[in-house]
């Protein structure tokens, strides 16, 4: 009779650990699970951030482009300018009366 009682005993203890072994296995499914998310997460972050980096230097280059053909255009509009007053002095229709030169 007390081999039957720790037969009982046994099997209840190795039942135990098989449950404790089954809920164990489950929470590290979660942890991959919840680990694989992270990674896809980061990963999508980092596309994110690539698209961001290659948005910013497409602005800089724009506006580059954008002060270049703002210098060249100042630069064009003094010279017509000068060319206004070089015109304007040489025929003598400099206009004094309103005093501006135009």
């Amino acid at each position: 009779a007390k081999e039957d009682g720790e037969g009982e005993r046994d099997t209840h203890k190795y039942q135990r650990i098989l449950s404790e072994l089954a809920a164990l296995k489950e929470k590290n499914q979660v942890l991959i699970l919840e680990q694989k998310n992270h990674k896809n997460k980061v990963e999508i972050l980092n596309i994110f951030k690539e698209r961001a980096d290659s948005h910013q230097k497409t602005i800089h280059v724009e506006r580059e482009q954008h002060n270049k053909k703002q210098q060249e255009l100042n630069e064009k509009l003094s010279l017509l300018e000068l060319e206004l007053i070089r015109v304007k002095s040489t025929s003598g229709d400099i206009d004094a009366e309103d005093g501006d030169g135009w």
